[in-house]
């Protein structure tokens, strides 16, 4: 495989990383030689530059900023997704509860 369709990875990690994730036993064994104690240890290795992995390193910042809002928005009452029987391509109508009175809205908004 040529350079240009590698990807590579740096991972910087210790013996006191390893044990709070738990390393024992046989791994345990294998990995002290390379990780002596005291000591930050770069592991840099290269895979293949796949459409799922791009994918994944430039949608990092967008899952990232996803993740936040949805835990901001469990604080919130949960919305009711309406799916409109007349267009298949049209984008579901979500439902919010308020009170007696609900409001439909398009589901997709920017």
């Amino acid at each position: 495989m040529t350079e240009e369709k590698l990807l590579h990875e740096e991972v910087h990690t210790n013996w006191e990383e390893a044990q709070r994730l738990g390393v024992s036993g046989d791994l345990a064994d294998e990995l002290r030689p390379f990780l002596p104690p005291g000591v930050d240890v770069t592991f840099i290795g290269s895979r293949p530059r796949t459409k799922e992995v791009l994918q994944r390193r430039m949608y990092q910042a967008d899952i990232q900023k996803w993740l936040s809002e949805e835990d901001d928005s469990e604080d919130l009452p949960p919305s009711t997704t309406v799916t409109s029987s007349e267009d298949p391509l049209a984008p579901p109508l979500i439902q919010q509860p308020d009170g007696d009175n609900h409001q439909i809205r398009p589901g997709y908004q920017l």
